[in-house]
Protein backbone atom coordinates (compact mmCIF):
# COMPACT_ATOMS: atom_id res chain seq x y z
CA UNK A 1 0.00 0.00 0.00
CA UNK A 2 1.63 3.16 -1.12
CA UNK A 3 0.39 6.49 1.00
CA UNK A 4 -0.16 9.53 -1.24
CA UNK A 5 2.04 12.62 -0.45
CA UNK A 6 0.28 15.65 -1.05
CA UNK A 7 0.18 17.78 -4.47
CA UNK A 8 2.43 14.90 -5.76
CA UNK A 9 0.29 11.96 -4.99
CA UNK A 10 -3.95 11.30 -5.70
CA UNK A 11 -5.17 14.44 -4.10
CA UNK A 12 -8.62 12.58 -3.08
CA UNK A 13 -7.47 9.85 -1.41
CA UNK A 14 -4.95 9.04 1.79
CA UNK A 15 -3.13 5.86 0.38
CA UNK A 16 -3.80 3.24 -3.13
CA UNK A 17 -3.79 -0.28 -2.93
CA UNK A 18 -3.28 -2.32 -5.49
CA UNK A 19 -4.09 -6.27 -5.27
CA UNK A 20 -4.24 -5.84 -8.71
CA UNK A 21 -2.07 -4.51 -11.56
CA UNK A 22 -2.94 -3.99 -15.07
CA UNK A 23 -5.76 -3.23 -17.92
CA UNK A 24 -6.70 -4.19 -21.19
CA UNK A 25 -9.08 -1.28 -21.85
CA UNK A 26 -6.27 0.28 -23.47
CA UNK A 27 -6.99 3.79 -23.27
CA UNK A 28 -4.43 6.12 -24.64
CA UNK A 29 -4.00 8.49 -21.47
CA UNK A 30 -3.41 5.71 -19.22
CA UNK A 31 -0.77 6.84 -16.86
CA UNK A 32 -0.49 3.16 -15.06
CA UNK A 33 0.70 1.78 -18.32
CA UNK A 34 3.01 4.65 -18.61
CA UNK A 35 4.48 3.55 -15.79
CA UNK A 36 4.09 0.00 -16.28
CA UNK A 37 6.00 -0.03 -19.38
CA UNK A 38 8.54 2.13 -18.08
CA UNK A 39 9.15 0.34 -14.52
CA UNK A 40 7.60 -2.97 -15.38
CA UNK A 41 9.89 -6.06 -14.86
CA UNK A 42 11.99 -6.60 -18.01
CA UNK A 43 12.42 -10.40 -17.05
CA UNK A 44 9.85 -13.18 -15.89
CA UNK A 45 9.42 -13.53 -12.30
CA UNK A 46 9.73 -17.03 -10.95
CA UNK A 47 7.75 -19.83 -12.21
CA UNK A 48 5.15 -19.79 -9.60
CA UNK A 49 3.12 -17.60 -11.43
CA UNK A 50 -0.06 -19.26 -12.45
CA UNK A 51 -1.18 -18.05 -16.03
CA UNK A 52 -5.10 -17.71 -17.32
CA UNK A 53 -6.46 -16.99 -20.73
CA UNK A 54 -9.15 -14.57 -21.28
CA UNK A 55 -10.23 -14.19 -24.64
CA UNK A 56 -6.44 -14.72 -26.51
CA UNK A 57 -4.43 -12.83 -23.45
CA UNK A 58 -2.79 -13.71 -20.78
CA UNK A 59 -3.37 -13.46 -17.04
CA UNK A 60 -1.28 -13.75 -14.11
CA UNK A 61 -0.96 -14.23 -10.22
CA UNK A 62 2.23 -13.36 -8.86
CA UNK A 63 2.41 -15.32 -5.31
CA UNK A 64 6.12 -14.29 -4.88
CA UNK A 65 7.18 -10.67 -3.31
CA UNK A 66 7.67 -9.54 -6.81
CA UNK A 67 9.07 -6.07 -8.05
CA UNK A 68 6.41 -3.50 -9.37
CA UNK A 69 4.24 -4.91 -12.81
CA UNK A 70 6.33 -8.36 -13.49
CA UNK A 71 4.67 -8.93 -16.44
CA UNK A 72 4.16 -4.70 -17.51
CA UNK A 73 0.72 -4.32 -18.02
CA UNK A 74 -0.78 -7.82 -18.18
CA UNK A 75 -3.73 -7.93 -15.60
CA UNK A 76 -2.03 -10.05 -12.59
CA UNK A 77 -3.02 -10.59 -8.81
CA UNK A 78 -0.91 -10.40 -5.51
CA UNK A 79 -2.98 -12.28 -2.85
CA UNK A 80 0.30 -11.27 -1.01
CA UNK A 81 -1.21 -7.86 -0.75
CA UNK A 82 -4.24 -8.68 0.30
CA UNK A 83 -3.95 -8.22 3.66
CA UNK A 84 -2.45 -4.81 3.90
CA UNK A 85 -5.44 -2.79 4.57
CA UNK A 86 -6.08 -5.23 7.67
CA UNK A 87 -2.78 -4.25 9.03
CA UNK A 88 -3.17 -0.91 8.78
CA UNK A 89 -5.28 0.70 11.86
CA UNK A 90 -5.54 3.87 11.18
CA UNK A 91 -8.51 5.05 9.56
CA UNK A 92 -7.69 5.64 5.81
CA UNK A 93 -9.49 6.36 2.43
CA UNK A 94 -7.98 3.76 0.74
CA UNK A 95 -8.32 3.65 -3.37
CA UNK A 96 -8.26 0.45 -4.62
CA UNK A 97 -6.37 -0.45 -7.48
CA UNK A 98 -4.98 2.86 -9.08
CA UNK A 99 -2.73 0.51 -11.57
CA UNK A 100 -5.60 -1.24 -13.14
CA UNK A 101 -9.38 -1.56 -13.40
CA UNK A 102 -10.91 -4.13 -10.71
CA UNK A 103 -14.39 -4.61 -12.67
CA UNK A 104 -12.99 -5.36 -16.40
CA UNK A 105 -14.53 -7.92 -18.17
CA UNK A 106 -11.38 -10.19 -18.30
CA UNK A 107 -11.39 -10.00 -14.01
CA UNK A 108 -12.44 -13.30 -12.49
CA UNK A 109 -15.38 -12.97 -9.86
CA UNK A 110 -13.09 -15.01 -7.40
CA UNK A 111 -10.44 -12.03 -7.59
CA UNK A 112 -13.24 -8.94 -6.74
CA UNK A 113 -14.59 -11.30 -4.11
CA UNK A 114 -11.67 -11.22 -1.91
CA UNK A 115 -10.76 -8.16 -2.11
CA UNK A 116 -14.68 -7.45 -1.25
CA UNK A 117 -14.19 -9.59 1.99
CA UNK A 118 -10.87 -7.64 2.98
CA UNK A 119 -13.28 -4.34 2.55
CA UNK A 120 -16.02 -5.71 5.14
CA UNK A 121 -13.20 -7.14 7.45
CA UNK A 122 -11.80 -3.17 7.41
CA UNK A 123 -14.63 -1.16 8.44
CA UNK A 124 -12.19 1.40 10.18
CA UNK A 125 -11.33 2.49 6.60
CA UNK A 126 -13.07 4.20 3.44
CA UNK A 127 -12.35 2.33 0.45
CA UNK A 128 -12.85 4.32 -2.58
CA UNK A 129 -13.11 2.26 -6.22
CA UNK A 130 -13.14 3.30 -9.51
CA UNK A 131 -13.83 1.65 -13.40
CA UNK A 132 -14.60 1.89 -16.51
CA UNK A 133 -16.87 -0.97 -16.67
CA UNK A 134 -19.40 0.12 -13.97
CA UNK A 135 -22.10 -2.54 -15.10
CA UNK A 136 -20.05 -4.87 -13.36
CA UNK A 137 -20.60 -2.92 -9.55
CA UNK A 138 -24.00 -3.92 -9.82
CA UNK A 139 -25.38 -6.62 -7.49
CA UNK A 140 -22.55 -6.51 -5.31
CA UNK A 141 -23.02 -6.09 -1.34
CA UNK A 142 -21.47 -2.71 -0.69
CA UNK A 143 -20.78 -2.09 2.91
CA UNK A 144 -20.62 1.71 4.14
CA UNK A 145 -17.18 1.77 3.87
CA UNK A 146 -17.19 2.05 0.20
CA UNK A 147 -17.18 4.79 -2.61
CA UNK A 148 -18.13 3.33 -5.71
CA UNK A 149 -17.37 5.27 -8.61
CA UNK A 150 -16.97 5.39 -12.48
CA UNK A 151 -14.61 7.19 -15.42
CA UNK A 152 -15.81 9.04 -18.17
CA UNK A 153 -14.45 11.39 -19.62
CA UNK A 154 -17.14 13.24 -22.42
CA UNK A 155 -20.71 13.31 -23.05
CA UNK A 156 -21.04 10.65 -24.94
CA UNK A 157 -20.03 7.99 -22.31
CA UNK A 158 -21.97 9.74 -19.69
CA UNK A 159 -25.56 7.76 -20.63
CA UNK A 160 -24.06 4.45 -19.92
CA UNK A 161 -22.15 5.53 -16.81
CA UNK A 162 -25.16 6.93 -15.59
CA UNK A 163 -27.77 3.74 -16.38
CA UNK A 164 -25.12 1.67 -14.69
CA UNK A 165 -24.50 3.38 -11.22
CA UNK A 166 -28.20 3.66 -10.93
CA UNK A 167 -28.61 0.28 -10.13
CA UNK A 168 -25.33 0.30 -7.43
CA UNK A 169 -26.33 0.29 -4.01
CA UNK A 170 -23.47 1.84 -2.17
CA UNK A 171 -23.29 4.94 0.35
CA UNK A 172 -20.93 6.89 -2.15
CA UNK A 173 -21.52 6.50 -5.67
CA UNK A 174 -19.89 8.77 -7.91
CA UNK A 175 -18.37 10.13 -10.92
CA UNK A 176 -14.31 10.88 -11.87
CA UNK A 177 -14.23 13.04 -15.21
CA UNK A 178 -10.46 12.69 -15.64
CA UNK A 179 -8.97 13.37 -18.17
CA UNK A 180 -12.12 15.60 -19.12
CA UNK A 181 -11.91 15.58 -23.03
CA UNK A 182 -14.97 16.87 -24.20
CA UNK A 183 -18.39 18.31 -23.22
CA UNK A 184 -20.73 17.11 -20.49
CA UNK A 185 -24.05 18.09 -20.96
CA UNK A 186 -25.86 15.68 -18.47
CA UNK A 187 -25.28 14.97 -14.72
CA UNK A 188 -27.34 12.51 -12.60
CA UNK A 189 -28.80 14.57 -9.44
CA UNK A 190 -28.29 11.69 -7.09
CA UNK A 191 -24.66 11.57 -7.27
CA UNK A 192 -23.11 11.82 -4.32
CA UNK A 193 -19.73 13.28 -5.73
CA UNK A 194 -18.32 14.33 -8.66
CA UNK A 195 -14.11 14.55 -9.25
CA UNK A 196 -12.84 16.83 -12.54
CA UNK A 197 -9.31 16.71 -14.09
CA UNK A 198 -7.18 17.12 -16.52
CA UNK A 199 -5.18 14.99 -19.05
CA UNK A 200 -1.38 14.74 -17.56
CA UNK A 201 1.47 13.45 -19.35
CA UNK A 202 2.62 13.47 -22.44
CA UNK A 203 -0.04 14.90 -25.38
CA UNK A 204 -2.13 15.92 -21.72
CA UNK A 205 -3.66 19.64 -21.53
CA UNK A 206 -6.18 21.33 -19.88
CA UNK A 207 -9.89 20.85 -20.70
CA UNK A 208 -11.85 23.82 -21.91
CA UNK A 209 -12.84 26.32 -18.90
CA UNK A 210 -16.76 26.38 -20.19
CA UNK A 211 -16.88 22.61 -19.87
CA UNK A 212 -15.52 22.70 -16.42
CA UNK A 213 -17.90 25.67 -15.37
CA UNK A 214 -20.71 24.33 -16.37
CA UNK A 215 -20.28 20.95 -14.68
CA UNK A 216 -19.23 22.91 -11.60
CA UNK A 217 -22.66 24.92 -11.69
CA UNK A 218 -24.87 21.96 -12.62
CA UNK A 219 -23.38 20.05 -9.72
CA UNK A 220 -24.17 23.33 -7.52
CA UNK A 221 -27.86 22.93 -8.53
CA UNK A 222 -28.07 19.41 -7.78
CA UNK A 223 -26.04 19.53 -4.48
CA UNK A 224 -23.06 17.13 -5.72
CA UNK A 225 -19.95 17.99 -3.64
CA UNK A 226 -17.37 18.48 -6.32
CA UNK A 227 -13.30 17.67 -6.32
CA UNK A 228 -11.45 19.52 -8.53
CA UNK A 229 -7.76 18.29 -9.21
CA UNK A 230 -4.94 19.69 -8.13
CA UNK A 231 -3.04 20.40 -11.20
CA UNK A 232 -7.06 21.46 -12.83
CA UNK A 233 -6.37 25.56 -13.63
CA UNK A 234 -8.79 27.04 -12.00
CA UNK A 235 -8.60 30.19 -9.98
CA UNK A 236 -10.66 28.98 -6.77
CA UNK A 237 -9.72 25.46 -4.92
CA UNK A 238 -12.47 23.80 -4.95
CA UNK A 239 -12.36 19.83 -2.90
CA UNK A 240 -15.12 19.15 -1.16
CA UNK A 241 -16.20 15.46 0.25
CA UNK A 242 -18.96 13.21 -0.46
CA UNK A 243 -21.89 13.51 2.54
CA UNK A 244 -21.07 10.28 4.12
CA UNK A 245 -23.26 8.63 6.68
CA UNK A 246 -23.59 10.80 9.60
CA UNK A 247 -23.04 14.39 8.07
CA UNK A 248 -26.14 12.44 5.81
CA UNK A 249 -28.47 11.36 9.18
CA UNK A 250 -27.83 15.12 10.55
CA UNK A 251 -29.29 16.76 7.79
CA UNK A 252 -32.41 14.01 7.18
CA UNK A 253 -31.51 12.39 4.37
CA UNK A 254 -32.47 9.34 3.29
CA UNK A 255 -33.09 7.00 0.73
CA UNK A 256 -36.43 6.41 -0.89
CA UNK A 257 -37.69 3.61 -3.38
CA UNK A 258 -36.00 4.20 -6.90
CA UNK A 259 -38.05 6.02 -9.31
CA UNK A 260 -37.82 6.78 -13.25
CA UNK A 261 -35.52 9.51 -14.33
CA UNK A 262 -34.53 10.16 -18.22
CA UNK A 263 -30.73 10.43 -19.07
CA UNK A 264 -30.30 12.51 -22.41
CA UNK A 265 -27.18 11.23 -24.21
CA UNK A 266 -25.99 11.12 -27.61
CA UNK A 267 -27.75 8.05 -28.27
CA UNK A 268 -30.94 9.82 -28.02
CA UNK A 269 -33.12 9.26 -24.45
CA UNK A 270 -33.14 6.07 -22.34
CA UNK A 271 -35.05 5.79 -18.80
CA UNK A 272 -33.22 4.19 -16.20
CA UNK A 273 -34.44 3.35 -12.65
CA UNK A 274 -32.94 5.25 -9.93
CA UNK A 275 -33.07 6.13 -6.45
CA UNK A 276 -34.60 9.05 -5.06
CA UNK A 277 -33.52 11.37 -2.40
CA UNK A 278 -35.92 13.09 -0.36
CA UNK A 279 -35.78 15.29 2.92
CA UNK A 280 -37.76 16.68 5.81
CA UNK A 281 -34.64 18.97 6.47
CA UNK A 282 -34.74 22.80 5.88
CA UNK A 283 -31.48 22.88 4.39
CA UNK A 284 -32.78 20.16 1.20
CA UNK A 285 -35.90 21.44 0.53
CA UNK A 286 -34.34 25.43 -0.48
CA UNK A 287 -32.71 25.51 -3.96
CA UNK A 288 -28.87 24.59 -3.70
CA UNK A 289 -27.44 26.82 -6.14
CA UNK A 290 -25.36 27.95 -3.89
CA UNK A 291 -24.05 24.78 -1.93
CA UNK A 292 -25.31 25.54 1.43
CA UNK A 293 -26.45 22.00 2.24
CA UNK A 294 -22.66 20.24 1.72
CA UNK A 295 -21.52 19.18 4.67
CA UNK A 296 -17.88 20.37 6.10
CA UNK A 297 -14.77 19.16 4.25
CA UNK A 298 -15.49 15.61 5.74
CA UNK A 299 -12.27 13.57 6.07
CA UNK A 300 -13.00 10.44 7.20
CA UNK A 301 -9.51 9.77 7.88
CA UNK A 302 -9.60 12.68 10.66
Amino acid sequence: MNIQLGAKGIDWTDATWNPLTGCYHGCEYCYARRMAERFGSKNHPPCDDVVAIWRGKPLYVSRSFSPPFPWKFAPTFYPQRLDEPRRRKKPTKIFVVSSGDLFGDWVPDNWIEEVIKVVHDCPQHTFQFLTQNPVRLIGYDWPDNCWVGATATNGASMPDVLSALALVDAEVRFISLEPLLGEVDTLWPHLEWLIIGPQSGPGGGQPERIWVQKLIEEARWHGIPVWLKGNLEWEKQIQEWPLVAGVKEAMGTHRHPRVPIVVRGAGGRRTVAVPHLESKSRCRQAPRRSGQCFGPAFDPSG
